[in-house]
């Protein structure tokens, strides 16, 4: 695909490791500018950003390159393109922005975790499926 949406990306890279090598493009998003920031330390590689190497190492030993692991970080940096303000009980939930509807949204445990009740769930559940293209 062209485009993923990750919704609740918290302060984390590795739900990107993989997804990186099925879309040009990947938008991290969270609710927490504290963990926006985590994620962009991370991808312009500054001091003081978490190692996610070890991480990076073993999802490449994984898809069968140990010792592509540089690349893959490298990979990443270039296919996180945006990182933005989300909220999920807004019926856009990157308002204001208005982007264009994405290939795959990727959420884990986000509404989960928001949700006081199933009528809940599904209310947060629509309001991001309005980020997704149709079909």
């Amino acid at each position: 695909g062209d485009v993923l949406i990750d919704i609740g990306s918290g302060p984390t890279i590795y739900q990107f490791l993989s997804a990186c090598e099925s879309f040009r493009e990947i938008i991290a998003t969270d609710y927490m500018d504290r963990n926006l920031k985590e994620v962009e330390t991370w991808l312009k590689d500054e001091p003081g950003a978490f190692d996610w190497s070890p991480v990076v190492k073993l999802v490449c030993e994984l898809e069968g390159d140990r010792k592509k692991w540089i690349e893959k970080e490298a990979k990443v940096r270039r296919t996180v393109k945006r990182i933005l303000k989300c909220d999920v009980t807004w019926s856009n939930p990157l308002e204001p922005l208005v982007l264009p509807a994405a290939d795959c949204l990727l959420t884990f445990l986000c509404l989960e975790s928001i949700s006081k009740d199933k009528d809940n769930f599904c209310c947060v559940l629509k309001n991001i499926s309005s980020l997704l293209k149709p079909g």
